[in-house]
């Protein structure tokens, strides 16, 4: 393609990507457009009791961290909602380093495809994992639904934990644990302590998982979320291409100007 027949359709491609961009936005992290499972979403967390535990202790951000593991535990799911408890949106001061809950679901919950209903929601909202449906019955197994608090203390777990959105499926290695939390220089405590049983419910069901190691299974949603990133890139370089022409335009307008005011 010329340079002229890009100048003619530069335009026309800018608004495709615009509308392209925002559409994959809301779109790219819809766990209900998920259709490839792996096998391993289909088996229960394993759970092994820790007979000699250590405890875990670290500091962060002026937070003081004491872990007491009570069992090795693994986990694989989907991951239908992802909640970030930081400075803008905390119930406290520890959910500053303390960030984000994972609400998963795996099992009959995938193997039926019955998350695809656009009946069944999940949202998450002070540290809870709600799930509801409504208008017909459908078979939702509330045994595998979890929501995982996640405690990190490492940087590239942290990164990873991130760039994670609904439809991954991932697999999360680690430790359930109890954890006292008090800030450095006080005897104030909060403590959180782990659910150890995949059936229960409500206040203190949710698991509380030191987090050793994260492995992502199947991405959510690959072509949509790469669509989403070349139309990001494509903004960019056509706004960037419009500056520079513009300026390589007026420059020769301004010389051409220039010489018709000589010869006049």
């Amino acid at each position: 393609m010329t340079l002229r027949g890009f100048l003619k359709i530069r335009r026309p491609i800018f608004f495709l990507l615009i509308i392209a961009f925002v559409a994959t936005f809301f779109f790219q992290s819809q766990y209900r457009f998920v259709s490839d499972i792996d096998d391993k979403l289909l088996e229960d967390p394993i759970q092994t009791e820790i007979l000699n535990p250590q405890k875990i202790e670290f500091e962060k951000e002026g937070i003081q961290y004491s872990l007491t593991p009570l069992y090795d535990y693994e986990i694989n799911g989907l991951i239908v909602n992802k909640a970030k408890y930081d400075a803008w949106y905390s119930i406290n001061d520890t959910d500053t380093v303390f960030t984000t809950d994972l609400c998963m679901i795996w099992g009959s919950n995938v193997e039926s495809g019955v998350y695809k209903s656009p009946k069944l929601a999940f949202t998450q909202d002070i540290r809870f994992c709600f799930y509801n449906w409504w208008g017909e019955d459908l078979e939702v197994d509330v045994n595998e639904v979890s929501n995982n608090h996640l405690v990190i203390d490492n940087e590239e777990i942290d990164e990873t934990v991130q760039d994670l959105t609904e439809g991954d499926q991932i697999q999360v290695i680690g430790k359930l644990v109890n954890v006292d939390i008090s800030e450095i220089g006080t005897t104030n405590l909060s403590s959180w302590k782990t659910s150890t049983d995949r059936e229960d419910s409500y206040g203190g069901a949710c698991e509380v998982i030191y987090v050793e190691k994260i492995n992502m299974l199947k991405q959510g949603n690959p072509i949509l979320k790469m669509i989403h990133e070349l139309s990001f890139y494509g903004i960019i370089f056509l706004i960037l291409f419009e500056i520079v022409y513009s300026f390589i335009e007026s420059r020769r307008i301004l010389e051409k100007t220039d010489r018709l005011g000589r010869r006049i």
